[in-house]
């Protein structure tokens, strides 16, 4: 029982502005890496030029890498939250849920045509996920055989 305090005392400890001052460092970090890989690399003069042949225009071109990086901020912070405030175990659970529907839309709502690799890593992940739920279950009525067993016991 006393270890089961101190795991919520160091809980206690981690506060929103801590996790987010972490994750600010984190993409800091990780920006600043990709950025000298791609200087070291000369892969700046690729997106200008990507943006030249960009069907859409250059303007479109950037403003869609901008928008991008601000949604995938977006999306951390709001994974963060889900963790804290829940568990890690639904934000699985709902990262898992995200592959099909983001293809589901893409055809729905964008001229996208649903070829067979994409049917195909539809079925593999909801395979993934049917086959998690399953495993859970058989988990969850394993171990209530378990306690009945027990709590049958004699003393």
């Amino acid at each position: 029982m006393q270890e089961w305090s101190i795991v919520m005392l160091k809980l206690e400890l981690l506060s929103r502005d801590l996790i987010m001052q972490m994750q600010f460092l984190i993409s800091m970090f990780s920006s600043l890496f990709c950025i000298v890989a791609m200087i070291i690399n000369k892969d700046f003069q690729a997106i200008t030029r990507e943006a030249e042949e960009f069907g859409l225009g250059q303007r479109k071109y950037y403003m869609i890498l901008g928008l991008t990086a601000i949604s995938l901020q977006i999306m951390i912070i709001g994974n963060l939250g889900m963790i804290f405030c829940s568990s890690a175990l639904l934000l699985g659970i709902v990262n898992a849920l995200l592959v099909p529907i983001q293809q589901i839309f893409a055809v729905m709502f964008l001229p996208e045509s649903f070829n067979s690799d994409k049917w195909m890593a539809l079925a593999m992940c909801l395979w993934g996920f049917a086959s998690y739920f399953y495993g859970e279950y058989k988990d969850s009525m394993t171990n209530k055989v378990t306690t009945n067993k027990h709590a049958t016991l004699p003393d």
